[in-house]
């Protein structure tokens, strides 16, 4: 988890920005409710516990597993090891504090920087489409979206300085490893991955 606080000149809290991965999905698309799912919880809790609006931004989750939401209580086939789901919106509240109170242990003893430069670029890269299926559904969407001849898309990606933090925005659930490669390659002392940015399919 990576935290960016803006702090005015007062020293109260302007915003908090949350950079972690997970699939922020408790309840599911069976479930039938809309709601701000385990991501809810967290932000209120930043927001009271540091002051200020809190923002939860995803990093690279994909092929990241969901909340561990098994009742322990309630095994679905003991041989195989599976458990019936706790998808209860208290699942929410509890995840979202152990994440909310990493947040804040992150920000509590973390280094002002005063008067941080602050640095944008942006450029369009080019990707390959591989997946048949992908492929499909660029050809096949009412949303047209823009393809070139030699099956591929392009996806604006964003490199944002602020002070020591790097910020890097990639267009899809990129997967851990590729996370932390781009991380390894960043020269920021503090780097963050910004996921299912611009185009994200």
């Amino acid at each position: 988890m990576s935290v960016v606080q803006a702090v005015g000149l007062g020293g109260k809290t302007v915003a908090a920005v949350v950079n972690y991965a997970i699939h922020p999905e408790v309840f599911g698309n069976e479930i039938g409710v809309l709601s701000p799912d385990l991501i809810g919880p967290p932000r209120d809790s930043v927001e009271a516990g540091a002051g200020g609006g809190a923002l939860f931004v995803n990093s690279a989750q994909g092929r990241m597993v969901t909340a561990d939401k098994r009742n322990l209580d309630d095994p679905k086939d003991r041989l195989k090891g599976y458990w019936h789901d706790a998808r209860t919106w208290a699942e929410c509240p509890r995840i979202g504090r152990l994440m909310a109170a990493e947040a804040l242990r992150i920000v509590k003893d973390a280094r002002v920087q005063a008067e941080p430069t602050m640095f944008c670029d942006s450029t369009l890269i080019r990707f390959p489409i591989e997946s048949d299926l992908m492929w499909g559904v660029i050809l096949g969407s009412p949303l047209k979206y823009p393809h070139e001849a030699d099956r591929s898309i392009r996806a604006r990606i964003h490199l944002v300085n602020l002070g020591d933090a790097w910020v890097l925005s990639i267009p899809r659930e990129a997967p851990p490893n590729i996370g932390f490669h781009l991380k390894r390659k960043m020269r920021g002392k503090k780097n963050m991955i910004f996921g299912l940015t611009n185009e994200a399919f």
